[in-house]
């Protein structure tokens, strides 16, 4: 779906309508709201567009000459593993450019262009494409200017047909450049590549990676060099997400050479293996080639819904009653706390508390908890507290007044940062609400709009606009979130918490489900359960996995950024905050998500790096520690948790006792 064809139809989106103060600048082109805010491009559309985006394998940047890109090599350490900037290519046009901007997008690429300042029927246009070994440059009425600042070129030949020119450079990198039709491109003094004329065609640059395989990895670019990628059609199914890659020519289907990711390696199907071809490293390990242009990704999808497939221990059910009349006290609806993160963490542990009453037969706990939630809930839903929802018509969203006010306050929801955390929690509780309360079916059909809203704006899976941009988080190729927004930074996107991103998608699954939306359900459940994969590979990393062992050795990733991972987090450097934003909340859906066989590895890390590291760790995140600690060492860990004494805003004695009765 072109997303930049819809308008914006909110009439069923029962929040006042505000406008953002931050706008849309001239690089979004004729794109119109709803606007994607957390799009792996997205640094190209910011600000003044010149800061990189990732383009596995490659890493670009735009200015108003042109396009800007390099193959990077990892630099590891004990604290990260970051991409290092490198020179590369340049590729504009003779003309001269006079604006460049967003031509369209979809799920999953975008297409940029660039103007002809001689000729405003003349352009350049490059198709964002995340995996293809290509960076492709389109030229229409154009001159193909290239150069490269890596080095002395110190080989060059290119065949008789004018189609293949290979470069190699004093710094030992090889490239080559495909040209469908034939191009006449000549070498300047200075070592720039230039045609004698306008050209209308397709330029195509890749990079070897291993120069001693550098025969046989030719033969396969040249036999796959007409297979162009241009977008993707996206689809699910019951136990699939399929990608449908467009081509230029359709008849190149079958050609068409890509790059998977190491999570793609057990679940791609509908596609062919390539050999005698080098892998590509990006930060995520190695890049492995793959033919057809119809990937489909086949999950093992999640079985969870509201309890653990483990029954409670009966010997925890007494202890769990008396948790609960102890900790299930009624939450003043009129003296709500105004951020809207800590408030969802706090809704969602009521909900949590009541299912837990539920499951233990505890009927009168739960429904006195439940009607209490409901009464919390509707605060937000009928914005009655005093940092009320309101519907930005400017990018087409859900924000926070207080959010759109100070981009600083509500952990930057004003500029569209951490919607799925954020709403995700809100999901949850209202999906026990539809569970379990009494009028549960009655009152999610009274909020249908306001609650369909509220998922909408960070999981929208409709295919024709309804105020929201579609997969607002979601990276489909990574198989993961991106949570920046509309905040640009020098490393791209970034996402922190896999486990908060797990549990909003899980929330959408649950209201999905309990509303009767199959279809939704499903598609909610393939997101929880692709994001869950992509949170093990890339952010439970194990020594021989994806990243060098001197980071691996950490067993975490803190922070993920697109160029960039890092064992640290944005509120601090404290090992149980690095570990513990990757596991909270514990909900059922924590069981498949820390995996167990990572965690027998990483546990003795983890707990040397907190409970037993000599400094004071705070029974907040102390709580987390020893609750991942009881799925591999319960009996070690047991009297610790029963020695807890306060618990995070998000967690309770309650759930403590439930988690461990599970374990």
């Amino acid at each position: 779906m072109d997303e930049n064809k819809a308008n914006i139809q909110d009439s069923d989106i029962p929040f006042t309508n505000v406008q953002n103060s931050y706008k849309p600048n001239a690089l979004w082109g004729d794109i119109k709201a709803p606007y994607p805010t957390n799009r792996w491009w997205m640094n190209l559309v910011l600000e003044n567009g010149d800061q990189p985006i990732y383009c596995y394998p490659y890493t670009a940047t735009a200015s108003q000459n042109g396009l800007s890109f390099f193959y990077p090599n990892q630099s590891p350490s004990a604290v990260s593993v970051t991409m290092s900037t490198m020179a590369g290519w340049s590729i504009g046009c003779r003309e001269t450019f006079s604006s460049r901007q967003v031509e369209s997008f979809d799920d999953m690429t975008m297409t940029y262009s660039w103007t002809s300042k001689t000729n405003k029927n003349a352009k350049m246009i490059v198709p964002f494409v995340k995996g293809s070994p290509f960076m492709t440059f389109q030229y229409q009425g154009t001159t193909p200017w290239l150069s490269y600042g890596g080095g002395k070129l110190t080989s060059s030949a290119r065949d008789v047909g004018k189609t293949t020119y290979k470069f190699g450079y004093a710094d030992g990198r090889q490239y080559v450049v495909f040209a469908s039709p034939p191009v006449n491109l000549m070498v300047t003094q200075s070592g720039e590549f230039v045609s004698d004329a306008p050209y209308n065609g397709y330029l195509r640059v890749a990079y070897f990676p291993d120069n001693e395989n550098y025969n046989n990895h030719l033969n396969v670019l040249k036999n796959s060099a007409a297979a162009i990628p241009i977008g993707v059609n996206v689809s699910f199914g019951t136990d699939t997400i399929s990608f449908g890659y467009k081509l230029t020519d359709s008849s190149k289907n079958n050609s068409l050479l890509m790059l998977a990711l190491p999570h793609h390696a057990n679940i791609l199907t509908g596609v062919s293996n390539v050999s005698n071809f080098s892998t590509y490293q990006v930060l995520k390990g190695n890049m492995y080639p793959v033919l057809g242009s119809n990937w489909v990704l086949k999950y093992k999808v999640n079985q969870t819904t509201w309890n653990s497939t483990n029954k409670i221990d009966s010997s925890y059910v007494q202890r769990i009653r008396d948790s609960l009349d102890q900790e299930a006290n009624n939450e003043n609806p009129n003296n709500q706390d105004t951020s809207v993160y800590t408030r969802g963490k706090t809704l969602a542990r009521l909900a949590r508390m009541a299912l837990i009453a539920d499951e233990i037969g505890y009927k009168d706990k739960a429904a006195s908890i439940v009607n209490n939630l409901q009464e919390n809930i509707q605060k937000w839903l009928d914005s009655t507290v005093a940092n009320p929802l309101q519907y930005d018509t400017v990018w087409g969203g859900i924000c926070t007044k207080q959010g759109l006010a100070d981009f600083g306050a509500d952990y930057g929801n004003g500029k569209y940062n951490d919607h799925y955390y954020h709403y995700g929690y809100y999901m949850y509780a209202a999906a026990v609400v539809g569970k379990l309360a009494s009028n549960g079916s009655a009152w999610l059909s009274t909020w249908k709009n306001n609650l369909v809203s509220m998922l909408n704006d960070y999981a929208n899976v409709d295919n024709n606009s309804n105020g929201f941009t579609r997969l607002r988080h979601m990276d489909l190729y990574d198989g993961h979130s991106w949570a920046s927004g509309l905040f640009v930074f020098g490393l791209n996107r970034n996402q922190e918490s896999t486990s908060e991103a797990v549990n909003a998608y899980y929330g959408g699954y649950l209201y999905a489900l309990v509303s009767g939306d199959i279809t939704k359900a499903n598609i909610m459940n393939l997101l929880l359960t692709s994001e869950i994969l992509s949170a093990q590979t890339y952010w439970q990393p194990s020594p021989g996995g994806v990243y060098p062992n001197v980071f691996a050795n950490n067993y975490i990733v803190g922070i993920l950024w697109e160029t960039s991972a890092q064992y640290t987090t944005w509120f601090g450097n404290n090992a149980e905050y690095i570990y513990g934003i990757q596991m909270l909340p514990f909900t059922p859906i924590t069981f498949s998500l820390l995996n167990r066989t990572w965690l027998q590895s990483a546990w003795p890390v983890i707990k040397s790096r907190t409970i037993n590291s000599g400094r004071t760790v705070s029974d907040d995140w102390k709580g987390f520690m020893l609750m991942a600690g009881a799925i591999v060492d319960k009996s070690n860990v047991t009297n610790m948790i029963n020695a807890l004494n306060t618990y995070d805003n998000g967690n309770s004695k309650t759930n403590v006792l439930w988690w461990l009765s599970v374990c």
